[in-house]
This record gives structure tokens, sequence and C-alpha cells, in this order.
């Protein structure tokens, strides 16, 4: 099992789709399921956007003081995947490509989410407002 823990919030939080560039297939075998924890998480001080020209997100840091980040919706929901192994990184980052970083940063786990793959993790994610969303524990990535 892998010991590299990953926040998405794109098109990666789909589990089929987080398969397909790990595994080569987006249903693989059930060991290779397995090997990966899902669970919904919110970043803060984060916002989500549009990325010009492309069909995938992008996120930016929003610097505000703590009350406006709960007051702003200043959050991008998400999914955290533990078990993620150096190979999974490697094809991670060549599906990502050069326009992308990769940084440190502190997550909320979402209480009720367990390893919320497939429609149990849908239900959790399709929460329209993360300010509805009750947190568990922080997380440092």
């Amino acid at each position: 099992m892998g010991d590299h823990v990953l926040f998405f919030y794109g098109t990666l939080m789909v589990p089929q789709i987080l398969h397909r560039v790990i595994h080569g297939r987006s249903d693989p075998e059930p060991w290779q399921k397995a090997l990966l924890k899902f669970q919904p998480a919110t970043l803060h001080g984060f916002k989500r956007h549009r990325v010009r020209g492309a069909d995938y997100p992008g996120i930016i840091s929003v610097k505000t003081s703590a009350a406006d980040v709960s007051a702003n919706d200043t959050s991008v929901l998400g999914t955290l995947v533990s078990g993620l192994t150096d190979g999974d990184i490697y094809r991670l980052d060549m599906f990502e490509g050069e326009d992308y970083t990769k940084e440190d940063v502190c997550v909320r786990l979402l209480l009720g989410g367990g390893n919320a793959e497939g429609n149990n993790l849908q239900n959790v994610l399709g929460t329209a407002r993360t300010e509805d969303l009750d947190e568990g524990r922080s997380l440092e990535l």
C-alpha cells in the first residue's frame, strides 16, 4: 500500500477517472480499488475558478482573515485520497502536465464520509454549500 495522500478538487475527484489515470481502467481489479481510501474534504482559504481554454478547474489562494473565510465561501470541496504509491504519483504528474503544481495544504475531513467511493461520495460531494457540511479533524498534506 502506498503512503501518499492527495487532495483532488476537479475531475480526479471522480473515482472512475482517478482509477483510469493510475490503473489504466475505470473499473480496476478489486485489490487495486482496496488500496485507495476516498474521503470527502474541504480546503479553506481557496477558491475554485475556470481555467481559460480548458475543461478542468483551477484553485487560487484567497488571502483573508479567518472570519472572512467562512463569510465569503472561500473554500473548495474535494476528495482526500490516501494509499497512493510512487507509481500512482508519477502517472498523476504525467496526466496533469506542466501547468500545475502540488502544494502543501491543510484540509478538513468531512464527517460521515468514511471510505466514500462511488454513490456515497457523489452524495456527499453533491451538497451545494460547503458551510452546510459538518467538518471533522484537520489534516496537513
